[in-house]
This record gives structure tokens, C-alpha cells and sequence, in this order.
């Protein structure tokens, strides 16, 4: 028995997720080299900007 409908459960798991992303790109930001970035910094950037937004 769920005590909320799925669409607010959806949403809930929509903006942990872009949490996680906007923490995980944001260390990519902060700490990225030339040499072995985690992710690319211009992707990095986008992917930040989109999650932000959303």
C-alpha cells in the first residue's frame, strides 16, 4: 500500500536524481584536469546548467 501517488513519487526520484548530477558535475568543475578529467569540462558545464534549470 503506497501512501502517495505515483506521480509525486516520480517527481521525487526526477529531482534526486538531478541532484545527484548537479553534485557529481559540480566536483567534476572544481577539481577536473587536463590530464584525466571525470567528466569532459564543457559537458560538464551543460549537463550542470540543464540540471539547474530543470
Amino acid at each position: 500500500m503506497y501512501f502517495y501517488p505515483i506521480w509525486i513519487r516520480i517527481w521525487h526520484w526526477i529531482t534526486a536524481i538531478l541532484c545527484l548530477l548537479l553534485i557529481v558535475t559540480g566536483i567534476s568543475m572544481q577539481y577536473s584536469s587536463m590530464g584525466a578529467p571525470l567528466i569532459r569540462f564543457d559537458k560538464a558545464i551543460s549537463i550542470h546548467n540543464f540540471c539547474g534549470i530543470a
